[in-house]
Protein backbone atom coordinates (compact mmCIF):
# COMPACT_ATOMS: atom_id res chain seq x y z
CA UNK A 1 0.00 0.00 0.00
CA UNK A 2 2.88 2.34 0.90
CA UNK A 3 4.57 1.62 -2.42
CA UNK A 4 1.34 2.48 -4.23
CA UNK A 5 1.07 5.81 -2.40
CA UNK A 6 4.72 6.62 -3.20
CA UNK A 7 4.17 5.82 -6.87
CA UNK A 8 1.07 8.08 -6.97
CA UNK A 9 3.02 10.93 -5.34
CA UNK A 10 5.86 10.59 -7.85
CA UNK A 11 3.34 10.68 -10.68
CA UNK A 12 1.82 13.91 -9.23
CA UNK A 13 5.21 15.58 -8.60
CA UNK A 14 5.60 17.20 -12.06
CA UNK A 15 2.08 18.63 -11.78
CA UNK A 16 2.79 20.00 -8.28
CA UNK A 17 6.00 21.65 -9.45
CA UNK A 18 4.24 23.15 -12.46
CA UNK A 19 1.37 24.55 -10.35
CA UNK A 20 3.85 26.01 -7.83
CA UNK A 21 5.72 27.70 -10.65
CA UNK A 22 2.40 29.06 -11.94
CA UNK A 23 1.67 30.57 -8.50
CA UNK A 24 4.96 32.45 -8.55
CA UNK A 25 4.38 33.58 -12.14
CA UNK A 26 0.92 34.92 -11.28
CA UNK A 27 2.34 36.68 -8.21
CA UNK A 28 5.07 38.27 -10.30
CA UNK A 29 2.56 39.53 -12.88
CA UNK A 30 0.01 40.87 -10.38
CA UNK A 31 2.37 42.37 -7.78
CA UNK A 32 2.73 45.82 -9.46
CA UNK A 33 -1.04 46.21 -9.83
CA UNK A 34 -2.74 44.38 -6.97
CA UNK A 35 -2.52 45.04 -3.25
CA UNK A 36 -1.94 42.31 -0.65
CA UNK A 37 -5.54 42.44 0.59
CA UNK A 38 -6.88 41.94 -2.94
CA UNK A 39 -4.36 39.21 -3.89
CA UNK A 40 -5.50 36.87 -1.08
CA UNK A 41 -9.09 36.29 -2.40
CA UNK A 42 -7.79 35.96 -5.97
CA UNK A 43 -5.32 33.24 -4.94
CA UNK A 44 -7.97 31.59 -2.74
CA UNK A 45 -10.51 31.30 -5.58
CA UNK A 46 -7.92 29.87 -7.94
CA UNK A 47 -6.73 27.30 -5.40
CA UNK A 48 -10.27 26.14 -4.59
CA UNK A 49 -10.97 25.60 -8.28
CA UNK A 50 -7.70 23.71 -8.65
CA UNK A 51 -8.36 21.52 -5.58
CA UNK A 52 -11.37 19.96 -7.32
CA UNK A 53 -9.15 18.54 -10.07
CA UNK A 54 -5.96 17.40 -8.30
CA UNK A 55 -5.12 15.13 -5.40
CA UNK A 56 -4.85 16.44 -1.86
CA UNK A 57 -1.03 16.09 -1.90
CA UNK A 58 -0.78 18.32 -4.98
CA UNK A 59 -3.26 20.78 -3.41
CA UNK A 60 -1.08 21.03 -0.27
CA UNK A 61 2.03 21.74 -2.33
CA UNK A 62 0.10 24.38 -4.28
CA UNK A 63 -1.18 26.03 -1.09
CA UNK A 64 2.34 26.28 0.30
CA UNK A 65 3.62 27.71 -3.00
CA UNK A 66 0.76 30.26 -3.09
CA UNK A 67 1.51 31.37 0.49
CA UNK A 68 5.19 31.84 -0.33
CA UNK A 69 4.24 33.75 -3.49
CA UNK A 70 2.04 36.13 -1.45
CA UNK A 71 4.81 36.59 1.05
CA UNK A 72 7.45 37.23 -1.60
CA UNK A 73 5.53 39.53 -3.95
CA UNK A 74 2.90 41.28 -1.82
CA UNK A 75 4.12 41.74 1.79
CA UNK A 76 6.69 44.25 2.94
CA UNK A 77 9.54 44.08 2.34
CA UNK A 78 8.66 42.87 -1.15
CA UNK A 79 10.83 40.34 -3.01
CA UNK A 80 11.91 38.87 0.30
CA UNK A 81 10.64 36.06 2.51
CA UNK A 82 10.89 38.29 5.60
CA UNK A 83 7.69 39.66 7.07
CA UNK A 84 7.87 42.64 9.48
CA UNK A 85 4.16 43.19 10.15
CA UNK A 86 2.36 40.93 12.59
CA UNK A 87 -0.83 41.53 10.65
CA UNK A 88 0.79 40.17 7.49
CA UNK A 89 2.05 37.09 9.35
CA UNK A 90 -1.43 36.46 10.73
CA UNK A 91 -2.96 37.01 7.30
CA UNK A 92 -0.57 34.58 5.64
CA UNK A 93 -1.10 31.91 8.34
CA UNK A 94 -4.87 32.36 8.13
CA UNK A 95 -4.70 32.12 4.35
CA UNK A 96 -2.66 28.91 4.50
CA UNK A 97 -4.96 27.26 7.07
CA UNK A 98 -8.12 28.34 5.22
CA UNK A 99 -6.84 27.12 1.88
CA UNK A 100 -5.65 23.78 3.30
CA UNK A 101 -8.95 23.20 5.11
CA UNK A 102 -10.98 24.17 2.04
CA UNK A 103 -8.82 21.97 -0.17
CA UNK A 104 -9.31 19.01 2.17
CA UNK A 105 -13.08 19.46 2.12
CA UNK A 106 -13.14 19.97 -1.63
CA UNK A 107 -10.97 16.90 -2.19
CA UNK A 108 -13.18 14.81 0.09
CA UNK A 109 -16.29 15.94 -1.75
CA UNK A 110 -14.62 15.16 -5.06
CA UNK A 111 -13.71 11.67 -3.81
CA UNK A 112 -17.30 11.10 -2.68
CA UNK A 113 -18.55 12.27 -6.03
CA UNK A 114 -16.18 9.88 -7.83
CA UNK A 115 -17.35 7.07 -5.55
CA UNK A 116 -20.99 7.85 -6.28
CA UNK A 117 -20.27 7.94 -9.99
CA UNK A 118 -18.45 4.61 -9.71
CA UNK A 119 -21.37 3.06 -7.85
CA UNK A 120 -23.80 4.46 -10.37
CA UNK A 121 -21.74 2.91 -13.14
CA UNK A 122 -21.69 -0.41 -11.26
CA UNK A 123 -25.47 -0.25 -10.86
CA UNK A 124 -25.89 0.36 -14.59
CA UNK A 125 -23.54 -2.56 -15.32
CA UNK A 126 -25.50 -4.83 -12.97
CA UNK A 127 -28.75 -3.77 -14.61
CA UNK A 128 -27.36 -4.54 -18.07
CA UNK A 129 -26.06 -7.90 -16.81
CA UNK A 130 -29.47 -8.75 -15.32
CA UNK A 131 -31.20 -7.90 -18.60
CA UNK A 132 -28.78 -10.03 -20.59
CA UNK A 133 -29.05 -12.89 -18.08
CA UNK A 134 -32.83 -12.97 -18.49
CA UNK A 135 -32.41 -13.17 -22.27
CA UNK A 136 -29.87 -16.03 -22.16
CA UNK A 137 -30.89 -19.06 -24.20
CA UNK A 138 -30.62 -22.13 -21.95
CA UNK A 139 -30.23 -24.32 -25.02
CA UNK A 140 -26.96 -22.61 -25.98
CA UNK A 141 -23.58 -22.51 -24.18
CA UNK A 142 -24.75 -20.71 -21.04
CA UNK A 143 -21.34 -20.53 -19.34
CA UNK A 144 -19.77 -18.83 -22.36
CA UNK A 145 -22.63 -16.31 -22.56
CA UNK A 146 -22.35 -15.51 -18.84
CA UNK A 147 -18.59 -14.90 -19.03
CA UNK A 148 -18.95 -12.69 -22.10
CA UNK A 149 -21.83 -10.71 -20.57
CA UNK A 150 -19.96 -10.07 -17.30
CA UNK A 151 -16.78 -9.01 -19.10
CA UNK A 152 -18.57 -6.63 -21.48
CA UNK A 153 -20.90 -5.10 -18.86
CA UNK A 154 -18.07 -4.37 -16.38
CA UNK A 155 -15.34 -3.70 -18.97
CA UNK A 156 -13.01 -6.37 -17.55
CA UNK A 157 -9.92 -7.94 -19.06
CA UNK A 158 -11.10 -11.50 -18.47
CA UNK A 159 -13.80 -13.54 -16.76
CA UNK A 160 -13.44 -17.26 -16.00
CA UNK A 161 -16.18 -19.55 -14.71
CA UNK A 162 -15.62 -22.96 -13.13
CA UNK A 163 -18.79 -25.07 -13.30
CA UNK A 164 -18.59 -27.80 -10.65
CA UNK A 165 -21.55 -29.79 -12.03
CA UNK A 166 -20.03 -30.02 -15.52
CA UNK A 167 -16.44 -29.98 -14.16
CA UNK A 168 -15.53 -27.49 -16.87
CA UNK A 169 -13.68 -24.16 -17.06
CA UNK A 170 -14.98 -21.43 -19.36
CA UNK A 171 -13.11 -18.16 -20.01
CA UNK A 172 -13.77 -15.01 -21.97
CA UNK A 173 -11.08 -12.41 -22.64
CA UNK A 174 -7.32 -12.62 -22.06
CA UNK A 175 -7.09 -15.19 -19.24
CA UNK A 176 -3.73 -16.21 -17.81
CA UNK A 177 -5.04 -18.62 -15.18
CA UNK A 178 -5.32 -22.39 -15.49
CA UNK A 179 -8.17 -24.71 -14.67
CA UNK A 180 -6.23 -26.10 -11.70
CA UNK A 181 -6.15 -22.67 -10.02
CA UNK A 182 -9.90 -22.18 -10.06
CA UNK A 183 -10.55 -25.79 -9.16
CA UNK A 184 -8.23 -25.38 -6.14
CA UNK A 185 -10.12 -22.25 -5.06
CA UNK A 186 -13.40 -24.14 -5.36
CA UNK A 187 -12.11 -27.15 -3.42
CA UNK A 188 -10.78 -24.83 -0.69
CA UNK A 189 -14.17 -23.06 -0.64
CA UNK A 190 -12.37 -19.75 -0.18
CA UNK A 191 -12.62 -16.34 -1.87
CA UNK A 192 -9.44 -14.70 -3.16
CA UNK A 193 -8.68 -10.96 -3.42
CA UNK A 194 -5.61 -9.48 -5.13
CA UNK A 195 -6.42 -5.78 -5.61
CA UNK A 196 -2.88 -4.91 -6.74
CA UNK A 197 -3.39 -7.13 -9.79
CA UNK A 198 -7.14 -6.44 -9.88
CA UNK A 199 -7.96 -10.14 -9.46
CA UNK A 200 -11.01 -11.47 -7.61
CA UNK A 201 -12.14 -15.08 -7.20
CA UNK A 202 -15.54 -15.75 -5.63
CA UNK A 203 -17.38 -18.99 -4.83
CA UNK A 204 -20.77 -19.35 -6.51
CA UNK A 205 -23.47 -20.82 -4.28
CA UNK A 206 -27.01 -22.08 -4.53
CA UNK A 207 -28.20 -21.49 -0.99
CA UNK A 208 -25.31 -22.86 1.07
CA UNK A 209 -24.24 -25.38 -1.58
CA UNK A 210 -21.20 -24.36 -3.69
CA UNK A 211 -21.85 -24.85 -7.40
CA UNK A 212 -18.70 -23.31 -8.88
CA UNK A 213 -16.51 -20.22 -8.78
CA UNK A 214 -15.91 -17.13 -10.91
CA UNK A 215 -12.76 -15.11 -11.48
CA UNK A 216 -12.79 -11.42 -12.41
CA UNK A 217 -9.75 -9.48 -13.64
CA UNK A 218 -9.46 -5.96 -14.96
CA UNK A 219 -10.35 -3.15 -12.51
CA UNK A 220 -10.87 -2.44 -8.82
CA UNK A 221 -14.40 -3.39 -7.82
CA UNK A 222 -16.23 -2.71 -4.58
CA UNK A 223 -17.20 -5.67 -2.42
CA UNK A 224 -20.90 -4.82 -2.70
CA UNK A 225 -20.65 -4.83 -6.50
CA UNK A 226 -18.80 -8.15 -6.52
CA UNK A 227 -21.37 -9.68 -4.16
CA UNK A 228 -24.28 -8.58 -6.33
CA UNK A 229 -22.53 -9.81 -9.47
CA UNK A 230 -21.78 -13.23 -7.92
CA UNK A 231 -25.38 -13.61 -6.71
CA UNK A 232 -26.69 -12.74 -10.16
CA UNK A 233 -24.39 -15.26 -11.87
CA UNK A 234 -25.34 -17.98 -9.36
CA UNK A 235 -29.05 -17.33 -9.90
CA UNK A 236 -28.58 -17.39 -13.67
CA UNK A 237 -26.77 -20.74 -13.57
CA UNK A 238 -29.38 -22.31 -11.31
CA UNK A 239 -32.27 -20.85 -13.32
CA UNK A 240 -30.96 -22.24 -16.61
CA UNK A 241 -30.27 -25.63 -15.05
CA UNK A 242 -33.72 -25.79 -13.50
CA UNK A 243 -35.33 -24.78 -16.79
CA UNK A 244 -33.29 -27.33 -18.71
CA UNK A 245 -34.23 -30.09 -16.25
CA UNK A 246 -37.91 -29.12 -16.36
CA UNK A 247 -37.99 -29.11 -20.16
CA UNK A 248 -36.14 -32.45 -20.26
CA UNK A 249 -38.62 -33.95 -17.80
CA UNK A 250 -41.57 -32.66 -19.81
CA UNK A 251 -40.02 -33.91 -23.01
CA UNK A 252 -39.46 -37.34 -21.51
CA UNK A 253 -43.02 -37.44 -20.22
CA UNK A 254 -44.42 -36.49 -23.64
CA UNK A 255 -42.15 -39.01 -25.32
CA UNK A 256 -43.27 -41.79 -22.98
CA UNK A 257 -46.89 -40.82 -23.52
CA UNK A 258 -46.43 -40.92 -27.28
CA UNK A 259 -44.71 -44.29 -27.12
CA UNK A 260 -47.49 -45.71 -24.96
CA UNK A 261 -50.12 -44.36 -27.36
CA UNK A 262 -48.33 -45.85 -30.37
CA UNK A 263 -47.95 -49.21 -28.66
CA UNK A 264 -51.57 -49.23 -27.55
CA UNK A 265 -52.76 -48.38 -31.05
CA UNK A 266 -50.46 -50.94 -32.63
CA UNK A 267 -51.54 -53.69 -30.26
CA UNK A 268 -55.22 -53.00 -30.88
CA UNK A 269 -54.64 -52.98 -34.64
CA UNK A 270 -52.92 -56.37 -34.43
CA UNK A 271 -55.63 -57.94 -32.29
CA UNK A 272 -58.31 -57.51 -34.99
CA UNK A 273 -56.65 -59.73 -37.65
CA UNK A 274 -55.53 -62.15 -34.93
CA UNK A 275 -59.13 -62.60 -33.85
CA UNK A 276 -60.10 -63.27 -37.48
CA UNK A 277 -57.33 -65.86 -37.83
CA UNK A 278 -58.31 -67.56 -34.58
CA UNK A 279 -61.97 -67.75 -35.63
CA UNK A 280 -61.02 -69.06 -39.07
CA UNK A 281 -58.75 -71.74 -37.59
CA UNK A 282 -61.46 -72.83 -35.17
CA UNK A 283 -63.98 -72.93 -38.00
CA UNK A 284 -61.69 -75.00 -40.23
CA UNK A 285 -61.05 -77.43 -37.38
CA UNK A 286 -64.80 -77.72 -36.72
CA UNK A 287 -65.60 -78.49 -40.37
CA UNK A 288 -63.19 -81.43 -40.32
CA UNK A 289 -62.11 -83.51 -43.29
CA UNK A 290 -58.47 -82.46 -42.95
CA UNK A 291 -55.52 -84.73 -43.52
CA UNK A 292 -53.00 -85.41 -40.75
CA UNK A 293 -50.50 -82.97 -42.26
CA UNK A 294 -53.17 -80.31 -42.66
CA UNK A 295 -54.22 -80.85 -39.05
CA UNK A 296 -50.65 -80.37 -37.81
CA UNK A 297 -50.30 -77.21 -39.88
CA UNK A 298 -53.61 -75.89 -38.58
CA UNK A 299 -52.56 -76.68 -35.04
CA UNK A 300 -49.29 -74.80 -35.59
CA UNK A 301 -51.20 -71.79 -36.87
CA UNK A 302 -53.48 -71.94 -33.85
CA UNK A 303 -50.56 -72.16 -31.38
CA UNK A 304 -48.71 -69.25 -32.95
CA UNK A 305 -51.90 -67.21 -33.10
CA UNK A 306 -52.43 -67.79 -29.40
CA UNK A 307 -48.81 -66.83 -28.72
CA UNK A 308 -49.08 -63.60 -30.71
CA UNK A 309 -52.36 -62.81 -28.95
CA UNK A 310 -50.63 -63.32 -25.60
CA UNK A 311 -47.77 -61.08 -26.64
CA UNK A 312 -50.21 -58.43 -27.84
CA UNK A 313 -52.10 -58.51 -24.55
CA UNK A 314 -48.79 -58.17 -22.74
CA UNK A 315 -47.89 -55.22 -24.94
CA UNK A 316 -51.21 -53.56 -24.15
CA UNK A 317 -50.66 -54.13 -20.45
CA UNK A 318 -47.20 -52.62 -20.70
CA UNK A 319 -48.47 -49.53 -22.52
CA UNK A 320 -50.97 -48.98 -19.73
CA UNK A 321 -48.41 -49.29 -16.96
CA UNK A 322 -47.41 -45.68 -17.63
CA UNK A 323 -51.02 -44.62 -17.23
CA UNK A 324 -50.95 -45.69 -13.54
CA UNK A 325 -52.89 -48.87 -14.17
CA UNK A 326 -54.69 -50.21 -11.12
CA UNK A 327 -52.80 -53.20 -9.68
CA UNK A 328 -55.10 -56.01 -8.54
CA UNK A 329 -53.54 -57.67 -5.51
CA UNK A 330 -54.68 -61.09 -4.35
CA UNK A 331 -53.25 -64.06 -2.49
CA UNK A 332 -51.62 -66.66 -4.74
CA UNK A 333 -49.15 -69.52 -4.51
CA UNK A 334 -45.86 -68.10 -5.78
CA UNK A 335 -44.42 -71.57 -6.48
CA UNK A 336 -47.26 -72.43 -8.85
CA UNK A 337 -47.07 -69.01 -10.47
CA UNK A 338 -43.34 -69.37 -11.20
CA UNK A 339 -43.87 -72.81 -12.72
CA UNK A 340 -46.62 -71.44 -14.96
CA UNK A 341 -44.47 -68.50 -16.06
CA UNK A 342 -41.40 -70.33 -17.37
CA UNK A 343 -42.90 -72.06 -20.40
CA UNK A 344 -41.19 -70.14 -23.23
CA UNK A 345 -41.24 -71.14 -26.91
CA UNK A 346 -41.46 -74.83 -26.07
CA UNK A 347 -38.01 -74.65 -24.42
CA UNK A 348 -39.33 -75.67 -21.03
CA UNK A 349 -36.90 -78.61 -21.01
CA UNK A 350 -33.95 -76.18 -20.80
CA UNK A 351 -35.35 -74.48 -17.73
CA UNK A 352 -34.29 -75.93 -14.38
CA UNK A 353 -36.61 -74.99 -11.51
CA UNK A 354 -35.60 -75.04 -7.86
CA UNK A 355 -37.39 -73.95 -4.70
CA UNK A 356 -40.90 -74.52 -6.04
CA UNK A 357 -41.58 -77.74 -4.15
CA UNK A 358 -43.48 -76.11 -1.29
CA UNK A 359 -46.32 -73.57 -1.54
CA UNK A 360 -45.39 -69.94 -0.88
CA UNK A 361 -48.33 -67.63 -0.19
CA UNK A 362 -47.87 -64.04 -1.42
CA UNK A 363 -50.14 -61.07 -2.01
CA UNK A 364 -49.47 -59.78 -5.54
CA UNK A 365 -51.01 -59.15 -8.92
CA UNK A 366 -50.32 -62.55 -10.54
CA UNK A 367 -50.69 -61.30 -14.11
CA UNK A 368 -48.05 -58.62 -13.64
CA UNK A 369 -45.53 -60.91 -11.93
CA UNK A 370 -46.11 -63.67 -14.46
CA UNK A 371 -45.46 -61.16 -17.25
CA UNK A 372 -42.21 -60.01 -15.62
CA UNK A 373 -40.92 -63.57 -15.05
CA UNK A 374 -41.84 -64.60 -18.59
CA UNK A 375 -40.01 -61.65 -20.09
CA UNK A 376 -36.79 -62.36 -18.20
CA UNK A 377 -36.90 -66.10 -18.83
CA UNK A 378 -37.53 -65.44 -22.51
CA UNK A 379 -34.47 -63.16 -22.60
CA UNK A 380 -32.38 -65.76 -20.76
CA UNK A 381 -33.31 -68.43 -23.31
CA UNK A 382 -32.73 -66.07 -26.22
CA UNK A 383 -29.28 -64.85 -25.12
CA UNK A 384 -27.80 -68.19 -23.98
CA UNK A 385 -26.32 -71.05 -26.04
CA UNK A 386 -29.01 -73.41 -27.42
CA UNK A 387 -28.01 -76.38 -25.24
CA UNK A 388 -27.26 -74.49 -22.02
CA UNK A 389 -29.69 -74.61 -19.07
CA UNK A 390 -31.55 -71.63 -17.66
CA UNK A 391 -31.82 -71.85 -13.87
CA UNK A 392 -34.83 -70.40 -12.04
CA UNK A 393 -34.46 -70.38 -8.24
CA UNK A 394 -37.22 -69.36 -5.83
CA UNK A 395 -36.42 -68.59 -2.17
CA UNK A 396 -37.77 -66.36 0.59
CA UNK A 397 -36.91 -64.73 3.87
CA UNK A 398 -39.34 -63.43 6.47
CA UNK A 399 -40.52 -60.46 4.41
CA UNK A 400 -39.29 -60.85 0.82
CA UNK A 401 -39.53 -63.38 -1.95
CA UNK A 402 -36.68 -63.74 -4.45
CA UNK A 403 -36.82 -65.16 -7.96
CA UNK A 404 -33.34 -65.63 -9.44
CA UNK A 405 -33.04 -66.33 -13.19
CA UNK A 406 -29.57 -67.33 -14.41
CA UNK A 407 -28.24 -68.10 -17.87
CA UNK A 408 -24.78 -68.83 -19.24
CA UNK A 409 -22.99 -67.50 -22.28
CA UNK A 410 -23.98 -63.83 -22.09
CA UNK A 411 -22.33 -60.85 -20.44
CA UNK A 412 -23.72 -57.37 -19.77
CA UNK A 413 -21.01 -54.69 -19.23
CA UNK A 414 -21.29 -52.57 -16.11
CA UNK A 415 -21.94 -49.43 -18.16
CA UNK A 416 -25.05 -51.01 -19.75
CA UNK A 417 -26.67 -52.58 -16.67
CA UNK A 418 -28.89 -49.61 -15.94
CA UNK A 419 -29.57 -48.81 -19.61
CA UNK A 420 -30.92 -52.28 -20.46
CA UNK A 421 -34.11 -51.48 -18.50
CA UNK A 422 -34.85 -48.48 -20.69
CA UNK A 423 -37.47 -48.81 -23.38
CA UNK A 424 -36.22 -49.78 -26.85
CA UNK A 425 -32.61 -50.02 -25.62
CA UNK A 426 -30.48 -52.48 -27.57
CA UNK A 427 -26.98 -53.65 -26.71
CA UNK A 428 -24.05 -51.70 -28.08
CA UNK A 429 -22.58 -54.81 -29.76
CA UNK A 430 -24.78 -55.78 -32.74
CA UNK A 431 -23.26 -59.28 -32.81
CA UNK A 432 -24.54 -59.96 -29.30
CA UNK A 433 -28.09 -58.71 -29.96
CA UNK A 434 -30.80 -61.30 -30.54
CA UNK A 435 -33.86 -60.24 -32.52
CA UNK A 436 -36.23 -58.14 -30.45
CA UNK A 437 -37.71 -54.72 -29.80
CA UNK A 438 -35.86 -53.76 -26.63
CA UNK A 439 -39.12 -53.74 -24.67
CA UNK A 440 -38.85 -56.94 -22.63
CA UNK A 441 -36.72 -55.78 -19.71
CA UNK A 442 -38.54 -52.45 -19.56
CA UNK A 443 -41.82 -54.36 -19.25
CA UNK A 444 -40.37 -56.54 -16.49
CA UNK A 445 -39.03 -53.55 -14.55
CA UNK A 446 -42.32 -51.65 -14.73
CA UNK A 447 -44.28 -54.72 -13.65
CA UNK A 448 -42.03 -55.49 -10.67
CA UNK A 449 -41.99 -51.87 -9.52
CA UNK A 450 -45.78 -51.72 -9.77
CA UNK A 451 -45.81 -54.60 -7.24
CA UNK A 452 -43.54 -52.66 -4.88
CA UNK A 453 -40.47 -54.72 -5.72
CA UNK A 454 -37.10 -54.25 -7.39
CA UNK A 455 -35.19 -56.03 -10.12
CA UNK A 456 -31.38 -56.27 -10.21
CA UNK A 457 -28.80 -57.79 -12.54
CA UNK A 458 -25.35 -59.29 -12.00
CA UNK A 459 -23.15 -60.40 -14.89
CA UNK A 460 -19.77 -62.01 -15.26
CA UNK A 461 -18.01 -63.14 -18.48
CA UNK A 462 -17.21 -66.56 -16.96
CA UNK A 463 -20.26 -67.25 -14.78
CA UNK A 464 -23.00 -65.67 -16.89
CA UNK A 465 -25.89 -63.32 -16.11
CA UNK A 466 -28.37 -63.42 -13.22
CA UNK A 467 -31.54 -61.35 -12.91
CA UNK A 468 -33.12 -61.25 -9.46
CA UNK A 469 -36.71 -60.19 -8.79
CA UNK A 470 -37.34 -59.16 -5.20
CA UNK A 471 -40.94 -58.61 -4.09
CA UNK A 472 -42.63 -58.23 -0.70
CA UNK A 473 -44.54 -61.28 0.49
CA UNK A 474 -47.34 -59.15 1.89
CA UNK A 475 -48.77 -56.05 0.24
CA UNK A 476 -47.17 -52.81 1.42
CA UNK A 477 -49.80 -50.13 1.87
CA UNK A 478 -48.86 -46.58 0.73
Amino acid sequence: MLKGQTRNWLQELPLAVGVAALCFAVGFILSPWVAFSSAIPLFLCGLLLLAQRVTFQTAVATCVAATLSLDYFFTEPKYSFRVFSREDVAALCSFLVAVLFSSALTNRLAAKNRQLLSREGAQRALRRLAERSIQLDWREAVAEDICRSVRECFDLQSVCLWDAAASRLTCDGVARETEDGLRAAFMANQNVDAQRSCLYIRILRSGVRPIGCIQLRGQILEEATIGALVSLVSLTLERTRALSSEVAAQSESLSEGLRSTVLDSLAHSIKTPLTTIAVSVAGAAAIGGLSETQGRLLQGVQEQTERITSLTNRLLRTARLDAKMVVRFRDVDLADLVQASVRVDGDGKRIKLAGTEKPIAVSIDPDLLKMAIAQIVENAVKYSPPDSPVSVLLFTDQEEAFISIHNQGSFIPQAERSAIFQRFYRGQKPADCAPGTGLGLSVAKHAVEALGGVITVASDPEVGTTFTIQIPIQRRDG
